[in-house]
Protein backbone atom coordinates (compact mmCIF):
# COMPACT_ATOMS: atom_id res chain seq x y z
CA UNK A 1 0.00 0.00 0.00
CA UNK A 2 2.99 2.41 0.89
CA UNK A 3 4.72 1.54 -2.52
CA UNK A 4 1.08 2.67 -4.31
CA UNK A 5 0.68 5.70 -2.66
CA UNK A 6 4.14 6.70 -3.48
CA UNK A 7 3.93 6.17 -7.37
CA UNK A 8 0.38 7.63 -7.16
CA UNK A 9 2.20 11.18 -5.40
CA UNK A 10 5.17 10.76 -8.44
CA UNK A 11 2.60 11.00 -11.00
CA UNK A 12 0.07 13.27 -9.56
CA UNK A 13 3.56 15.07 -8.86
CA UNK A 14 4.99 15.21 -12.73
CA UNK A 15 1.35 15.44 -14.36
CA UNK A 16 0.50 18.82 -12.68
CA UNK A 17 4.37 20.06 -13.10
CA UNK A 18 4.05 19.08 -17.09
CA UNK A 19 0.83 21.28 -17.31
CA UNK A 20 2.11 23.85 -14.88
CA UNK A 21 5.53 24.49 -16.80
CA UNK A 22 6.32 25.77 -20.21
CA UNK A 23 5.57 28.76 -22.53
CA UNK A 24 2.61 30.30 -22.64
CA UNK A 25 -0.22 29.01 -25.25
CA UNK A 26 -0.51 32.17 -27.09
CA UNK A 27 3.44 32.55 -28.26
CA UNK A 28 2.23 29.58 -30.97
CA UNK A 29 -0.46 32.00 -32.48
CA UNK A 30 1.01 34.01 -35.47
CA UNK A 31 0.92 37.75 -34.90
CA UNK A 32 -0.02 37.38 -31.50
CA UNK A 33 1.84 40.57 -30.97
CA UNK A 34 -0.12 43.04 -33.08
CA UNK A 35 -3.21 41.89 -31.04
CA UNK A 36 -1.30 42.90 -27.79
CA UNK A 37 -0.70 45.99 -25.90
CA UNK A 38 1.85 47.00 -23.49
CA UNK A 39 1.37 48.77 -20.14
CA UNK A 40 3.74 49.46 -17.39
CA UNK A 41 3.61 48.20 -13.83
CA UNK A 42 6.23 50.32 -11.87
CA UNK A 43 9.61 48.82 -13.13
CA UNK A 44 8.58 46.32 -15.15
CA UNK A 45 6.39 46.13 -18.60
CA UNK A 46 4.25 43.41 -19.61
CA UNK A 47 1.44 42.40 -22.53
CA UNK A 48 -2.17 43.05 -22.23
CA UNK A 49 -4.83 42.08 -24.12
CA UNK A 50 -7.27 45.06 -25.29
CA UNK A 51 -11.07 45.04 -24.79
CA UNK A 52 -11.17 45.50 -29.02
CA UNK A 53 -8.67 44.50 -31.81
CA UNK A 54 -6.03 46.92 -32.30
CA UNK A 55 -6.21 47.91 -36.25
CA UNK A 56 -3.00 45.83 -37.60
CA UNK A 57 -4.44 43.36 -35.43
CA UNK A 58 -5.43 40.03 -37.92
CA UNK A 59 -9.03 39.14 -37.23
CA UNK A 60 -7.30 35.26 -37.37
CA UNK A 61 -5.39 36.23 -34.65
CA UNK A 62 -7.80 38.14 -32.81
CA UNK A 63 -10.15 35.36 -33.23
CA UNK A 64 -7.35 32.75 -31.71
CA UNK A 65 -6.47 34.76 -29.20
CA UNK A 66 -10.57 35.40 -27.35
CA UNK A 67 -11.07 31.36 -27.84
CA UNK A 68 -7.78 30.99 -26.06
CA UNK A 69 -8.41 32.95 -23.34
CA UNK A 70 -12.06 31.20 -23.11
CA UNK A 71 -10.15 27.88 -22.61
CA UNK A 72 -7.45 28.80 -20.50
CA UNK A 73 -8.66 31.99 -18.26
CA UNK A 74 -5.12 31.81 -16.87
CA UNK A 75 -3.61 33.35 -20.65
CA UNK A 76 -5.94 36.33 -20.11
CA UNK A 77 -4.65 39.17 -19.32
CA UNK A 78 -6.50 42.30 -19.82
CA UNK A 79 -5.00 45.87 -20.46
CA UNK A 80 -6.51 47.93 -17.51
CA UNK A 81 -6.90 51.21 -19.38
Amino acid sequence: MRLFLIVLLMIIVTVGWVNCVGAPRYLSIPDFHKCAKEESNGGSTSICWPKTPPKDCPSSTWNALQKLIKEVPAENFPCKK
